[in-house]
Formats: structure tokens, C-alpha cells, sequence
């Protein structure tokens, strides 16, 4: 029964680290730079900046004395280094936190399978050492989100 408790549990958390990580991706996703959900282009000829993009076959100007602006849509979702520096210690940290959780399913079936008293301490230890590594982990994501935040205002 304690092992059925156990494997309940180390479910619960791998269920909701995953949840927590790919409900931030999404979210990101989702906005733009400015805020809003819409994408680059506003799909009324118009640039993002809300100019006039011009047309690529040369089309007249309105005003011959005036330059035509064309707006170029950014092809990377990173609009700053501080941003690009986050996006790749948030993909390894989430790396990082899919090893844990294999290595804890895996220790959780050799705990559930094994009979011998040697092997059920070693998984225990295996057990241990991934849900430490996990808070370890998480702490790492709070503390990266904290400083990028604070290098962002």
C-alpha cells in the first residue's frame, strides 16, 4: 500500500510541474511584445507600426516628396538579449526537468518491481535524489524568472 502512496504522489508532481511549464509556454505564446494577442501583421496593409508598408511592385505614393516605410515582422519571438538569455535557461531548466522526472519514474518502477532489500534502498535513493533535484530545479525557475523580471522594468 505505502508504495502505491508513493507512486500516487510522485504522479501528482510530475502531472503538475509539466502543467506549470507548458501553461507559461502557452501563454507566451500567445502575446506579442506589446501585450496584445494579435500577431506581427495586421492584415490591412498596413506595417506593424501602423504606416503604410507599401506594395513590392512598386506601387505610387500618394506623396512623391515622402519615403515609403516597410515594416519588417521580427521572424524570432526574442526582442531583447535579456530575452533570448531567458528563453534558453527556461528551454534547459525544462530539459533539465524532464531528466528528473524520468529518473523518478524509473526509480518508482524499480522501487515497485524490485524484491530484493538492496535494490528497494536504492530506489528509495533514486527516489530521494530526483525529487531534491526537482525542488532544486524549481527553485532555479523562480529565481531566473525573479532576476529577468527585474531586468526587464
Amino acid at each position: 500500500m505505502k508504495k502505491y502512496v508513493l507512486l500516487i504522489v510522485i504522479s501528482i508532481i510530475s502531472l503538475t510541474s509539466f502543467n506549470l511549464a507548458s501553461a507559461q509556454t502557452a501563454e507566451q505564446a500567445s502575446l506579442s511584445p506589446d501585450g496584445s494577442s494579435s500577431g506581427g501583421a495586421t492584415g490591412n496593409g498596413t506595417a506593424p507600426d501602423g504606416s503604410s508598408a507599401g506594395s513590392a511592385s512598386g506601387g505610387t505614393p500618394s506623396d512623391a516628396s515622402s519615403p515609403q516605410t516597410v515594416g519588417f515582422i521580427n521572424p524570432s519571438r526574442f526582442n531583447s538579449i535579456t530575452d533570448l538569455i531567458a528563453g534558453i535557461i527556461n528551454s534547459l531548466l525544462g530539459v533539465l526537468g524532464a531528466i528528473t522526472v524520468v529518473i523518478l519514474v524509473s526509480s518508482g518502477f524499480k522501487y515497485m518491481t524490485s524484491s530484493n532489500p538492496g535494490e528497494v534502498g536504492q530506489a528509495l535513493d533514486g527516489i530521494k535524489n530526483a525529487v531534491v533535484g526537482l525542488m532544486i530545479i524549481m527553485g532555479a525557475f523562480l529565481i531566473t524568472q525573479y532576476v529577468i523580471t527585474a531586468l526587464s522594468v
